[in-house]
């Protein structure tokens, strides 16, 4: 039996795998299935996801030690 997906310990020849990869490079942004691999969010989105405030970095400029003092 035939499949067009690649199985485990199945042995391809280099023209396979160079093809298998031209093909990825053509659709960077779907895996093999047609779903997205990624997507941008905005940093205002990634918090309302999380359900926090908005971001405030705090530094603290008079530590001078180490984490366990």
């Amino acid at each position: 039996m035939n499949h067009s997906a690649v199985r485990v310990n199945q042995p391809l020849s280099i023209s396979e795998m160079n093809a298998i990869l031209r093909e990825m490079e053509r659709r960077a942004d779907q895996c093999n299935h047609g779903r997205p691999t990624w997507f941008q969010v905005t940093p205002e989105k990634l918090d309302a996801m999380f359900v926090r405030e908005k971001y405030q970095p705090k530094f603290n400029a008079s530590f001078k030690g180490n984490c366990h003092e």
